[in-house]
């Protein structure tokens, strides 16, 4: 009989802690988010969110001496209420696969799209873009390139489709870098 009280007390005590966390959580959900709202310039990249199928064409260079293409997929959603974008896509060819992670923000102080890359290559890389309305066109120029290497990312945004063309030299002319990617909205 006592054994009963006290599985009965325990059971009792758990089902309260249960009921007081879930009302906590749903509580959280209602409350605002602190700071201020998202940035309205952010939502020039909304195209990249949703379903993407992607076709890569990487030509060769000095990062890829043979060249290759290659068909994946990238899904783009909104975090952070609606301050950051994150899009996550894998790319396959004939002889390999890639994985890459891409964050977008807006900084309001600097007035400065932001961009950070990181590709199960080992690449990681930081942007800071600017938009061109007339041309729907993002201008992303990397921070800390090396000093003899230039080089720039641009996104072009058309009616359910993104072409990114990345291109890099050194001083000496050889190229670092030359990739384009045409990337289509899923149909539904």
């Amino acid at each position: 009989m006592r054994s009963q009280r006290l599985l009965f007390c325990t059971c009792l005590v758990v089902a309260v802690l249960a009921a007081n966390a879930v009302a906590q959580s749903d509580q959280g959900k209602k409350l605002p988010f602190l700071g201020p709202p998202p940035a309205a310039e952010l939502e020039v990249l909304a195209p990249l969110l949703g379903e993407l199928t992607t076709k890569w064409d990487v030509r060769p260079s000095l990062q890829e001496q043979e060249g290759y293409g290659a068909e994946g997929r990238a899904t783009g959603e909104w975090l952070h209420n609606r301050h950051s974008i994150r899009v996550e896509g894998t790319a396959i060819s004939t002889k390999h696969r890639m994985e890459t992670t891409t964050l977008y923000s807006y900084d309001p102080v600097n007035k400065v799209y932001c961009r950070w890359l990181f590709a199960s290559t080992g690449l990681t890389t930081e942007s800071e873009g600017q938009w061109d309305e007339a041309k729907r066109t993002m201008t992303w120029k990397p921070v800390g390139l090396p000093p003899n290497v230039t080089g720039v990312v641009t996104d072009v945004f058309g009616k359910d489709r993104i072409e990114t063309t990345v291109y890099f030299k050194r001083d000496d002319g050889k190229v670092t870098a030359d990739i384009r990617v045409v990337a289509t909205r899923k149909k539904q």
